[in-house]
């Protein structure tokens, strides 16, 4: 897990329409290709965040309850949007039956007081693997 500095731990990012600041968009990102995201999970709630805010059309900030409601539309499993991308988590699928707590990769989703979710730089950083092939080739 990587060993942040106090003053070097993450950058949130948010967007107001019309104003982007990240060359990154979300639309470059391939939901399909998460493979730099492990385990398995992970990638998955990784993608299925690239979808819903390639539907939104900018790294925005968004509440739970925006997230649900699209999982809901999309008939994915809601209770599962968060796995690996906001801390670490209980993995109830361990070897003979037990489960394991898992250290997340990164710091890639972060909650304002207010319960909105933003991305950080680093989860945009760890989608940069994750780009389509014609961004690829800029």
């Amino acid at each position: 897990m990587p060993n942040y500095g106090p003053l070097e731990i993450f950058r949130v990012i948010h967007e107001e329409d019309g104003h982007p600041t990240e060359a990154m968009r979300p639309a470059d990102i391939d939901p399909r290709l998460m493979g730099s995201f492990e385990p398995p999970e992970v990638r998955e709630s990784a993608g299925k965040l690239i979808r819903f805010l390639q539907s939104l059309g900018r790294w925005s900030g968004f509440i739970s309850e925006e997230l649900r409601y699209y999982y809901k539309g999309q008939g994915w499993d809601p209770d599962v949007a968060f796995v690996g991308l906001i801390g670490g988590w209980y993995a109830d699928d361990g070897p003979g039956g037990n489960g394991e707590w898992r250290q997340p990769l990164d710091i890639f989703l972060v909650q304002a007081e207010s319960g909105t979710y933003f991305v950080t730089d680093r989860f945009i950083e760890w989608c940069t693997r994750s780009l389509r092939p014609s961004r690829q080739a800029a």
